[in-house]
């Protein structure tokens, strides 16, 4: 997948955070090109490399400038891109997304492992054939009518690491899955259950199939949370088979 980065202008000195990224992107498989913000032919300059990812890193008060580029990138462009923010601001001020509805997703912290994950993932499903549409808060009651249309419903949204109970968007996300009564197939665990007992805090998803990553975790193997894992399927991803015949001892 192709991935352009931005940035304001040259400088004195090397942009070493985006030569980092592009560097690991490269190692990943992808294609990466820098263009400079102020030129009088940046959009055609886009348009032609027609990038599926933009990326931007940024400082707070450059993030106004950014911010601005990328709205008008997503107007004028002519085709659809996935519009990525990195670096100190959105890094404190995680904020900056909700503001922006033109921006897709952000990274807090270092990314030269979250964005070649991200451009995979995207890179993937493109692949596959499967649109990746972005649903701000606002807009959840409308997915719905998505969950509906579905033959069956995909639960990706808490990871086992996820602790307490399920909030903002997640929460009413999880509630209209629930309640579409289409099939749902839980990845690793079903949302909003504890790995480790089981339990779970009001807010969880009652998945048909669990498709477990590596490992059958305790809580999936309690007796009260059978009735919201469904069958449970342990699917393996490279771990040693020394370390899996340890497990089983």
């Amino acid at each position: 997948m192709r991935v352009l980065f931005i940035k304001q202008d040259p400088s004195y000195a090397e942009p070493l955070g985006l030569m980092q990224l592009s560097a690991a992107l490269k190692a990943a498989g992808h294609e990466t090109k820098l263009i400079f913000a102020y030129q009088p032919d940046l959009l055609a300059k886009v348009q032609a490399y027609r990038p599926g990812v933009i990326a931007y890193s940024s400082t707070t008060g450059v993030h106004r400038t950014y911010a601005a580029i990328n709205r008008w990138l997503k107007r004028c462009a002519g085709f659809p891109f996935f519009a990525a923010f990195g670096g100190p601001h959105v890094t404190y001020f995680p904020e900056f997304l909700e503001q922006n509805p033109e921006v897709d997703g952000i990274c807090r912290g270092e990314g030269d492992e979250a964005l070649p994950e991200l451009v995979a993932n995207l890179a993937a499903a493109k692949t596959a054939g499967v649109p990746v549409a972005m649903t701000r808060k606002e807009d959840l009651d409308a997915l719905a009518a998505e969950f509906a249309g579905a033959d069956l419903l995909l639960d990706a949204l808490l990871g086992v690491s996820s602790v307490g109970k399920p909030t903002g968007p997640v929460h009413r996300v999880i509630q209209l899955m629930n309640k579409s009564a289409r099939p749902i197939v839980a990845v690793d665990i079903p949302s909003g259950l504890s790995p480790d007992t089981g339990h779970h805090s009001g807010v969880f998803i009652i998945a048909k199939l669990t498709l477990t990553l590596g490992f059958a975790k305790s809580g999936l193997m309690a007796a009260h949370a059978q009735k919201n894992t469904g069958v449970i399927r342990v699917l393996p991803i490279g771990y040693p088979q020394a370390l899996i015949d340890e497990a089983r001892r």
